[in-house]
């Protein structure tokens, strides 16, 4: 009998346990006190932030509640006032957290984006992510939006930094601009507006349910091109250029993308920075770029036209068939097929190859990863340095792949001619 008592109290108090509010359980890793010590030695500049302690805390919330949800909801995550600050000069700021993954919030260092108060920027800049340096592709980033620039695209700025928050070094960083209308304004560029999808991957995930939608996001070599992505009620758009008319344009170059209305396919594209961002997605193999929300699409208000801004670029070895390569990455972005349908298309297609390899691809990749390498070998332990020594190889076989793969499809399309 006292055994069955024991039982019938222990069942109580692990169903009590169950509706207990979920206290500071997940605060224990130690938000924003990472484990790590600085070089002694760096090229990259070391910028910082300062929060009270109780925005300080709403930040460590935001993780919290990020960790027990499984997900960052960008719209309800919190917000913090402080200080964003490089050499002796600050500036007040807005922060939150960043970034769909758990790798980005879940750990002591965070990702974090940061928006300066208005009439203020920093070399040039507003707004901009700073995203911790332990993505499996965050050298990836600085050399896809560099070649971006090369071909002709509008680009973010980008660069490596180092980051303290209160004093306390979180480690190293990649700094990347969200593009606004002062990204605009300083680049001379004719920009007025900015259309991006909303978060479909994500909701898919929370709403729809199995694991087969993560997929649709980040597993993307089997990914099938999402009809209602040309749907304009899904987008929205960035900038605050709210005018009904540019927004009937955007429907308009949506329902073109469809494959309606092709005659007027060149009266709403810009084919060459299409083409270019094509050609800038596949040298790195991947579609990531394509994707929902990682596509954002420009209007040019001086061309009336749409054009691709590339962000968010992964890397993926290339089948080793032109022909397949260019069904991956149709099957995952259908306005591609129409596009390809186009002579002048292919003749500007076969001009950013032409671009990407005078560019000397490979070489830039050795320089970024020279940098890191003087940083790292400061800061990891052998094994941990081999490792990345290891996979710095094997991606630059990889770039070497998918170049020779766009030389086949330029050599194709142009026998085909």
């Amino acid at each position: 009998m006292r055994n069955l008592a024991l039982i019938v109290a222990l069942l109580f108090l692990n169903t009590a346990l169950l509706f207990l509010p979920h206290t500071n359980q997940s605060l224990v890793i130690n938000d924003f006190t990472p484990n790590v010590l600085p070089p002694k030695t760096s090229e990259f500049r070391m910028v910082s932030i300062r929060l009270s302690p109780s925005n300080l805390k709403t930040l460590q919330l935001s993780s919290h509640h990020a960790r027990i949800e499984g997900y960052l909801d960008q719209e309800a995550k919190e917000h913090a006032n402080g200080d964003f600050c490089y050499d002796n000069e600050c500036f007040g700021s807005d922060f939150s957290l960043r970034g769909d993954l758990d790798t980005h919030w879940s750990e002591a260092a965070k990702s974090l984006r940061v928006k300066l108060d208005k009439k203020q920027s920093w070399r040039g800049m507003r707004r901009f992510d700073l995203i911790k340096a332990q993505d499996r592709y965050y050298e990836i980033e600085p050399l896809a939006l560099n070649l971006a620039k090369i071909l002709g695209l509008s680009s973010a700025k980008v660069e490596f930094v180092h980051l303290e928050i209160n004093q306390r070094y979180q480690g190293l960083y990649l700094l990347k601009e969200s593009p606004n209308a002062l990204t605009w304004d300083r680049d001379g560029d004719s920009w007025s507006a900015s259309y991006r999808a909303r978060n479909i991957w994500l909701a898919k995930v929370i709403f729809g349910g199995d694991a087969s939608a993560i997929k649709y996001g980040f597993r993307e070599n089997q990914h099938v091109f999402n009809p209602i992505r040309l749907k304009p009620n899904i987008y929205i758009e960035s900038s605050g250029n709210d005018d009904p008319k540019l927004y009937h344009r955007f429907s308009q170059f949506l329902n073109v993308l469809e494959g309606n209305n092709q005659y007027q396919i060149n009266d709403y594209l810009n084919l060459e920075t299409w083409a270019s961002w094509q050609v800038c997605a596949m040298v790195f193999g991947s579609v990531h770029p394509t994707l929902d929300d990682n596509l954002s699409i420009l209007y040019d208000s001086a061309t009336g036209k749409f054009a691709p801004l590339l962000n968010d670029v992964l890397l993926r070895a290339l089948p080793a068939s032109a022909n397949e390569s260019l069904v991956l990455f149709s099957t995952a972005f259908s306005p591609f097929k129409i596009f390809e349908q186009k002579e002048d298309y292919i003749l500007a297609r076969n001009r950013a190859i032409e671009k990407l390899i005078k560019s000397d691809i490979l070489k830039r990749f050795d320089q970024i990863v020279s940098s890191l390498k003087i940083e790292l070998i400061q800061t990891l332990s052998q094994q941990d340095y081999q490792e990345r020594l290891n996979a710095w190889e094997y991606k630059r076989k990889v770039i070497k792949n998918n170049l020779d793969v766009l030389v086949q499809i330029s050599l194709m399309t142009m026998s085909r001619g």
